[in-house]
């Protein structure tokens, strides 16, 4: 949801300074809104620092989503600060007729900047809807199980995996010969090992299903 405000508002701000600068740009008061802009940007990039901190021991999703908001907000306050100060600099110049034009070009240049940091995180939250595993899960899964094919003569195998927040599913269903010799001790160290060979998803929560079976149809 953070995501969508975050799109929402580039999106809106960028509308809204494409429309004063087809009505002509607008002129704006320096001083109050020098004020505001000094307040909100102090108040934004403070925010966004102190959780940057606090992150790097808590290492959360959800509050690296809320420093980008608080970026987004104070470089898109600090651009409404320049343009107010280089519309004061252009009239100051002899460039009266360029002063209204300033504030809403800074604005609609730095939004498009801007604008991949929540484009970014709405897609990532997407793959979390839908369960999309990373490609490298996928690719370390078949790399796992090829080199168990070559050594305990698997007929095949078909892996499943999807990702859900900080959570790893893997599902791997393993098709052996009719004649394997194995009893549940001999499957207990087989799971064991390609566990043990995916190990690295362990720490964010991985869950794992190894089931084996002679009927090909699961090929």
């Amino acid at each position: 949801s953070n995501a969508i405000i975050l799109l929402t508002v580039c999106v809106y701000a960028f509308i809204n300074a494409l429309k004063g600068f087809l009505d002509g740009g607008r002129v704006v008061n320096f001083g109050s809104a020098a004020a505001y802009s000094v307040i909100v940007c102090g108040v934004c990039f403070g925010m966004y620092l102190y959780e940057r901190r606090a992150n790097r021991r808590l290492d959360s999703e959800f509050i690296r989503i809320d420093m980008k908001s608080f970026l987004m907000s104070g470089c898109i306050t600090l651009a409404l600060f320049a343009g107010f100060g280089i519309s004061r600099l252009l009239a100051g110049m002899g460039y009266a007729h360029l002063e209204p034009y300033a504030d809403p070009v800074i604005l609609m240049v730095l939004v498009l900047g801007l604008l991949p940091i929540p484009i970014g995180i709405v897609a990532k939250a997407l793959k979390e809807v839908f369960l999309i595993a990373p490609p490298e899960l996928h690719y370390h899964v078949r790399e796992v199980m090829a080199v168990m094919k070559e050594r305990h003569g698997f007929v095949g195998y078909r892996s499943y995996v999807a990702k859900s927040g900080r959570v790893y599913m893997v599902d791997i269903n393993v098709v052996v010969p009719a004649d394997f010799e194995a009893d549940i001790h001999r499957f207990h160290t087989l799971r064991q090992d390609i566990a043990k060979r995916l190990s690295e998803y362990r720490s964010l929560g991985r869950w794992l299903s190894i089931t084996f079976t002679a009927n090909r149809d699961w090929l």
